[in-house]
This record gives structure tokens, C-alpha cells and sequence, in this order.
């Protein structure tokens, strides 16, 4: 059973923010809530610890790589090239180092073009 549990855990990693917003909503439609993990005492744990800087880290680049160099470009305030490479390179760490709002924000963005960036704590 623990072997399952991963391999989904794995496969919802590798799901796009469409893809998972669906997921909830069949989820929902079977009687489940998808959104459970907010209410529970364990989740005020984790919502305790919100790291301070952080880094973006590009997992893929969807199908609107256009739009996505146009995004990292503006957000990061790269030219052309630079976030053209960027994108070539995926998956790869967008930049570290970054205060968490402004992170959430860049990825919010990213997300939104197809792409799947997520934040990764950083160790320093």
C-alpha cells in the first residue's frame, strides 16, 4: 500500500495546475474533499514553517514555451536570450534565493502558461 501511495504522490508532482484543479474536482464529485488537509491540526504545523527565501525551480515547460520565455523574461528582468536559455535548459533552477511571496507570485505566473515550476526551500 505504501509502494501505491508514493507512486501516485510521484505521478501528482508530475501534473500540471489544470490537471490538478480537475483531480479536485472529481475528487469532490466522489464525496471527497480535496481540500481537507487545510482544516486538519497537522496542516497549522506546516503552515507554521514558511521558509523565508526559497528557490524556483522549472520541472517543465508545457506546450507555450513563447509565452513562457515572455514571463520569465518579465519576471526576472532577463533578456531574450537569457530566458530563452532558461527555458532550453529545463528542467533547472530558475534563480535562488528569492523572498517567498515574490516566489509564489513568479511561480503563480509560470504555472499559468502551461509550464510546472514549484518552489523548493532553500538550504542556505
Amino acid at each position: 500500500m505504501k509502494e501505491n501511495i508514493k507512486t501516485i504522490a510521484r505521478q501528482i508532482t508530475r501534473m500540471s495546475s489544470d490537471d490538478i484543479n480537475d483531480l479536485a474536482s472529481e475528487l469532490m464529485e466522489n464525496g471527497i474533499s480535496a481540500t481537507l488537509y487545510r482544516f486538519s491540526p497537522l496542516a497549522s504545523v506546516w503552515d507554521m514553517h514558511t521558509p523565508n527565501v526559497c528557490n524556483i525551480y522549472l520541472r517543465t515547460t508545457g506546450n507555450r514555451k513563447l509565452l513562457l520565455v515572455k514571463v520569465i523574461k518579465e519576471q526576472f528582468g532577463l533578456g531574450l536570450r537569457e530566458a530563452k536559455n532558461l527555458v532550453d535548459d529545463a528542467p533547472c533552477f530558475l534563480k535562488k534565493n528569492v523572498d517567498y511571496e515574490k516566489a509564489e507570485d513568479i511561480v503563480k505566473a509560470i504555472n499559468e502558461t502551461d509550464a510546472y515550476a514549484l518552489i523548493k526551500e532553500s538550504n542556505d
